[in-house]
């Protein structure tokens, strides 16, 4: 797929729907050729660094749904990392965004069945003060999905009964 334009976005909710819309009736070639003449938006975090042609959808059985880290199936467990985690698409019904944290911000970790503030966990995981506000938070809506790098949270894990997974990988800067 050739990489979005990086000029402004306009109607980006128009351009999500549209390719939603697509991909729901069984049209994931239409799908991407909309999101592929899309420009990249110019607001926000910077996606220019992202690779599009490298985020693969696959289908990964496991025989149920892992409540921690340790329950993943061992190939699961080595293919995902801090740096890279694995999502059940269909679990995730808003678009996805990268931005930083925000004072209040929390989430649940995975493994875990309670929210944590994104400052406890940042401080728990040894994340010096003045790298927290650069570390990346991949959010679902106003929902925290992943400290970028350290920690996923409980939401859309890959179980069973998923039939397509979003990969994500955070690249080192270069």
């Amino acid at each position: 797929m050739p990489k979005a334009p990086t000029h402004a976005a306009h109607g980006l909710k128009d351009v999500y729907a549209s390719a939603m819309a697509a991909m729901q009736a069984g049209e994931a070639a239409k799908a991407l050729e909309i999101f592929g003449r899309k420009p990249m938006p110019t607001w926000g975090s910077d996606l220019t660094g992202i690779d599009f042609d490298s985020i693969k959808y696959f289908v990964r059985s496991t025989e149920k749904q892992a409540s921690s880290w340790e329950e993943l199936p061992e190939d699961i467990r080595s293919y995902c990392s801090a740096t890279k985690q694995c999502f059940d698409a269909e679990k995730l019904t808003t678009s996805l965004q990268v931005r930083s944290r925000k004072a209040g911000d929390h989430m649940i970790p995975l493994g875990m069945t309670h929210a944590c503030k994104i400052q406890d966990i940042m401080v728990d995981l040894h994340i010096p003060a003045f790298q927290r506000d650069s570390v990346p938070l991949v959010i679902a809506g106003e929902t925290i999905l992943w400290i970028a790098g350290y920690r996923r949270s409980s939401l859309a894990p890959v179980d069973a009964s998923t039939t397509r997974v979003i990969e994500m990988e955070l690249l080192p800067q270069r």
